[in-house]
């Protein structure tokens, strides 16, 4: 009896494998970056991938990380409802804060420097950046938020310095979501009323970080100078590192909520 005749299979068979392989391994190379995410760099002298903050978001996709090198950009970015990091090189296990005080977005007074306004989550991170020189919307006569604008959404905002803004409402930071707030310094922002840091609405609650504590100190308004809370929040005490003052009063602190109560400082 003889054996079996092993015919080799036509060329058309084998290049359609071939090709069937590499399709296959482009998708897995695809999901793993989906996965992990891409990181764009973010040099002003041309040597990354962008030199504007506002060209990367525009590419980035959820779960993308946007790294800025130092330097001053004068802009104002939108979120655009991307779930994405924006940080700069400062890492906070090794606490060079040389990072934040060098990677700075300028707003040059022509609106929030920064804006969360299209249902981000707490996966759209702003990490290690200078925001200042920005300016609530002039057309309005409620403008808010000059240095960073969270309009029903819920971002985390973490080791940023928000200083130098400023807006008829809200100088610093307005909030109206579920932002998480850790190891910021909100200080030296102006308005006519809520100078730092407004949070309100019924469906709001602003998280401030218990392990890595804000600092909020020296802004400037009429009413709830650095801090004013309402709506419903998760947190019965708010614990803040350096404070204007000691003893507060409702010119440095306001609140209209149940849930919350009392400051530690």
């Amino acid at each position: 009896m003889q054996g079996w005749k092993f015919l080799p299979l036509p060329t058309r068979y084998i290049n359609r494998g071939v090709y069937m392989r590499n399709i296959c391994i482009i998708i897995i190379l695809l999901c793993i970056i989906s996965l992990h995410g891409v990181t764009w760099e973010i040099r002003q002298d041309g040597t990354g991938d962008f030199t504007t903050i506002s060209a990367g978001i525009t590419v980035a996709q959820d779960g993308d990380t946007l790294l800025v090198y130092p330097g001053i950009y004068y802009e104002n970015i939108n979120y655009q409802g991307k779930n994405i990091t924006i940080t700069s090189l400062y890492d906070g296990d090794q606490y060079d804060d040389s990072y934040i005080a060098n990677t700075v977005i300028d707003g040059e007074r022509e609106g929030s420097v920064v804006t969360f306004n299209s249902g981000e989550t707490r996966d759209a991170v702003l990490n290690g950046l200078t925001i200042r020189n920005g300016f609530g919307d002039p057309s309005a006569w409620h403008s808010t938020g000059g240095g960073i604008r969270i309009q029903l959404s819920s971002p985390t905002i973490s080791n940023c310095v928000i200083e130098n803004n400023t807006a008829y409402n809200v100088g610093g930071i307005y909030h109206s979501g579920n932002a998480l707030l850790k190891g910021n310094t909100i200080r030296n922002n102006f308005a006519y009323v809520y100078g730092g840091i407004f949070s309100g609405g019924t469906a709001t609650n602003l998280e401030f970080c218990m392990e890595e504590l804000n600092n909020i100190y020296m802004n400037h308004g009429s009413l709830g100078a650095d801090l004013h809370l309402s709506g419903v929040l998760q947190q019965d005490v708010v614990v803040i590192d350096t404070f204007t003052v000691t003893n507060y009063s409702k010119f440095h602190i306001t609140y209209d909520t149940t849930t919350m109560d009392y400051f530690m400082l």
